[in-house]
């Protein structure tokens, strides 16, 4: 992966998004400028975190059952299940999973993230600096369109919960707006 993709610059302010969490709806606003040594001299600095929980829903919705977006090819087994999904993420290197499902800690490696503000997508687009124009935002684009099944084994949620720990720790700590706080499944299964 090009170490630049999803580090974003606009004027003098830097955002790096991850997948599944609006990345789609920033770079159309923000255009592809994308740079992180650019990103680290930003006066501005935001990391776009997500849900873990729903972060994973979304993942599932879009690539397994009933779509089939050929997963099997990106090196992931046949997911017939939640629970098969979650067992194999907890088996494998977060290096060789695809983007959707990589914890998004994983994903920041050896940046130095000092000083720079965890904000939800929401909170972020509410919260733009003066230099974007709101007219720019249109609608949040490749919204999960289903509402996904969220059955699984407490056993392989507990599994699973534990190897993304630091993506529940960096959503515990971001800026979000007060309708995210009190849905079910912001901390939880």
């Amino acid at each position: 992966m090009d170490p630049n993709a999803y580090w974003l610059i606009k004027n003098d302010m830097g955002i790096r998004v991850f997948c599944r969490c609006g990345s789609t709806t920033l770079l159309k606003i923000f255009s592809h400028n994308q740079d992180v040594e650019k990103w680290k001299k930003q006066k501005y600095r935001f990391i776009v975190v997500r849900n873990p929980w729903d972060r994973l829903l979304s993942a599932w919705a879009m690539f397994w059952p009933p779509q089939d977006h050929s997963m099997e090819t990106r090196g992931y087994p046949s997911c017939e299940s939640l629970d098969d999904l979650l067992d194999f993420l907890c088996i494998s290197p977060q290096t060789s999973l695809d983007l959707h499902t990589r914890t998004m800690h994983s994903q920041l490696g050896t940046v130095d993230t000092t000083g720079a503000t965890l904000v939800s997508l929401p909170f972020l687009l509410a919260n733009l600096p003066g230099e974007v124009s709101q007219r720019n935002i249109g609608a949040h684009l490749r919204k999960t369109m289903h509402r996904p099944s969220s059955k699984c084994s407490e056993v392989s949620f507990q599994r699973w919960r534990a190897v993304y720990d630091e993506d529940w720790k960096m959503w515990s700590t971001a800026k979000k707006l007060p309708a995210e706080t009190g849905r079910k499944g912001s901390d939880s299964q």
